[in-house]
């Protein structure tokens, strides 16, 4: 993947008439390796998916909706596919379905989950309308996994019986796909990979360069040197030794090497406040209310169980109930045209 100043998010119809979901069609990838790269943002986007989920779709007495929540015609039931959407909506501020619709055509027989980071969208023949989606395994590898095309859901043209449809959130600039809530803390989500590099480093390099050997007798040939600091090296350095030496060799008058300390610098209080910033800026690009949601203890926070709660109650309202909604408005429309009732999702606990 490309450095994040390479990232673009731009949609491209390319030759093939797909329409590229970022820079080189690769953006579903670059927002997986965030994932990756900060414990904290992974853990906020696992919880606020298990939120959304809740506990499942509490059951019903109406027949057609017990029918459609067992799914008998595919391995997921539709607790198990509401979990997964609502990962894939909180790490792609999307979702995709794929509906059967019944031999007779008259309902919908079976709900299938699709990764939604393997679906694009096909170039449109009239004006902004989705009319096909197109599926690949691997969108960097095309010859190898060959794209599947899909007709999008409509109640209209039943002719193919599977089609799929994506729901999304609304974001100004973005005409075909979405961003994740958390695009604007990219930066911070980043940076605390880096430092948690740098620190890596710093620790398998016995923190920084700790002493200048000199040797001050005459340059001895590079194979010479290339053996003494080798020995050295292997003696001193590490991350069980003092730390990493510097070594250098020069003509002069003594014959002993001449061994100089190097003071670190302290830089703790900068990493502590860096540390802070980039915990905010990810908690704000996440719309938190409270850290202590996400396991996210704060100096001078208690954490108070009634605390918690009101905190819970107020990111629930704010942030989970209307991604909930836009869940439950797409099971509703299949239930309706089955001719059950209206689907709930129980709540989190």
């Amino acid at each position: 993947l490309k450095s994040i100043a390479q990232i673009d998010y731009s949609e491209k119809m390319n030759k093939d008439y797909i329409i590229d979901w970022g820079n080189e069609n690769t953006f579903p990838l670059y927002l997986q390796s965030l994932l990756d790269k900060s414990s904290k943002h992974n853990a906020i986007v696992k919880s606020k998916a298990m939120m959304i989920g809740g506990a499942g779709f509490a059951t019903s007495q109406n027949i057609v909706n017990q029918t459609l929540l067992e799914n008998k015609y595919n391995h997921l039931n539709l607790d198990q596919i509401l979990s997964r959407i609502s990962y894939d909506f909180e790490v792609y501020g999307q979702f995709c379905l794929n509906l059967i619709w019944s031999n007779d055509r008259k309902s919908i027989s079976e709900i299938n989950y699709i990764d939604v980071s393997k679906v694009r969208i096909m170039t449109p023949k009239v004006g902004n309308r989705i009319d096909y989606f197109m599926v690949s395994d691997d969108w960097t590898s095309i010859r190898k996994h060959k794209p599947v095309v899909y007709p999008a859901f409509s109640t209209k043209d039943r002719t193919n019986p599977s089609q799929l449809v994506m729901v999304k959130d609304y974001r100004p600039g973005s005409e075909w796909y979405s961003f994740p809530e958390y695009i604007s803390a990219k930066n911070f989500i980043e940076l605390e990979y880096e430092i948690s590099q740098f620190h890596l480093s710093s620790v398998q390099n016995g923190f920084a360069p700790s002493l200048m050997i000199n040797f001050s007798s005459t340059i001895p040939s590079p194979e010479e040197m290339d053996n003494v600091i080798r020995r050295l090296k292997k003696e001193y350095e590490g991350t069980r030794n003092a730390g990493k030496v510097i070594f250098t060799f020069s003509d002069g008058s003594q014959n002993a090497p001449q061994i100089t300390p190097i003071n670190l610098n302290n830089s703790d209080e900068r990493f502590i406040q860096l540390n802070k910033e980039v915990t905010d800026a990810i908690m704000a690009g996440h719309r938190v209310v409270n850290p202590s949601l996400f396991g996210i203890k704060e100096s001078g926070e208690l954490g108070a169980k009634n605390t918690i709660l009101e905190s819970m109650d107020l990111f629930i309202a704010q942030y989970v109930k209307p991604k909930q909604n836009q869940i439950v408005e797409i099971f509703n429309k299949i239930s309706r045209i089955n001719g059950g009732e209206d689907f709930e999702i129980n709540k989190f606990k």
